[in-house]
């Protein structure tokens, strides 16, 4: 405000002057005092952009003071990022010495050796892969494809839709293995079967004229009758749900000496690297699941009009002829139709080398 009232005084003595004729100025030479009442008119707005300057002075004075606090903050943390760098190097310090001292109580590392590049088309063992799938685990599912059409039978001289599932134990509950079942009606046997290994075995009573089942173990020998009288409802429709029994037998486990191992091998051409699969693997599986007593049999299916349609072989102890006899295929052929797979199972399923007493 004191550079306001300065302002004010000067600008009155100019006018004063202007008005006397101070100076013996002309009368006529009246710019300067116009000059005069123009810069005085204009003082209050000057006035008001000096406060507004002096205002803003005071925020810059304000704000450079944050800016230093600021700077206070940011050299704290550079401080501290210098701390945590000077821990980290502590650390790595640690970490070399304590490599030093491995080195030094083993006296002599084995190097790591570098992988080996697989070769192209040239498998290792373990990557044959396999799956299964039984329909008498899937009952429901096969079922349903009976009852719409999508399968048919007989087939094979079957006709495997009314399944009665046999489980014989003994008396521990242990299951027995290698059990013969059978499936009789009033004057003769409709259906043979044999327990596998976990006591389960299946007849099929395709006419409905079943009356009895007999599991039979050397001495022992049991028969159920009972089981038929749900399966024909009260308006004499025989009913085909899935039926059950089990029998207890008091004797001994009896296990076959021998084991028959079949390979049916598809050789068109989509199955390329599932043969170079099987060529590398063969090996390891005779290994791991065969012994002095285990026999072989490789056997080969294509297509009508390729190469072959079937190509089959008797059983042999020998792994270096199965080997032999796998490594000459290689797949080709094949086309859009089903492939052989009738003609195989035809021909391997009944062939005579089947044994008797075989796993």
């Amino acid at each position: 405000m004191k550079k306001y009232n300065s302002l004010m005084i000067f600008t009155a003595i100019l006018t004063m002057l202007a008005y006397t004729g101070c100076g013996a100025a002309p009368m006529n030479e009246t710019a300067p005092a116009a000059d005069a009442y123009s810069s005085a008119a204009d003082a209050p707005a000057i006035a008001e952009k000096a406060d507004g300057a002096e205002a803003d002075g005071g925020y810059a004075e304000e704000f450079a003071d944050a800016a230093a606090d600021d700077y206070d903050d940011v050299g704290a943390v550079l401080n501290g990022i210098e701390e945590f760098a000077e821990g980290a190097e502590g650390i790595l310090s640690d970490a070399e010495l304590s490599i030093e001292k491995s080195i030094v109580a083993d006296e002599e590392l084995d190097p790591i050796p570098e992988p080996e590049p697989v070769p192209e088309n040239n498998p290792s063992v373990g990557m044959l892969t396999a799956g299964e799938w039984k329909d008498h685990e899937n009952w429901g599912f096969f079922s349903n494809l009976v009852n719409t059409g999508i399968i048919s039978f007989p087939s094979f001289g079957i006709d495997p839709t009314q399944r009665i599932a046999v489980t014989v134990t003994d008396s521990a509950g242990t299951p027995l293995p290698n059990v013969e079942v059978t499936l009789n009606n009033d004057t003769e046997t409709i259906w043979k079967s044999v327990t596998d290994k976990n006591g389960k075995a299946y007849v099929f009573d395709t006419n409905h004229t079943g009356t009895s089942i007999t599991a039979v173990q050397g001495e022992q020998a049991q028969t159920i009758s009972d089981i038929f009288e749900n399966t024909v409802d009260a308006q004499g429709n025989v009913q085909t749900n899935d039926i059950s029994c089990e029998f207890v037998l008091d004797a001994e486990q009896k296990l076959y000496h021998d084991t028959q191992i079949m390979f049916i091998v598809d050789t068109t051409g989509s199955m390329a690297d599932e043969m170079l699969y099987l060529q590398s693997d063969f090996s390891a599986i005779a290994e791991e699941a065969g012994d002095e007593n285990t026999v072989y049999s490789v056997n080969f299916y294509k297509d009508e009009g390729d190469e072959y349609v079937t190509n089959c072989a008797g059983f042999t102890s020998s792994v270096s002829a199965v080997k032999s006899k796998l490594n000459a295929e290689f797949a080709s052929g094949g086309g859009d139709e089903p492939e052989a797979v009738y003609e195989i199972l035809k021909e391997t399923m009944f062939s005579p080398e089947w044994a008797e007493e075989s796993v």
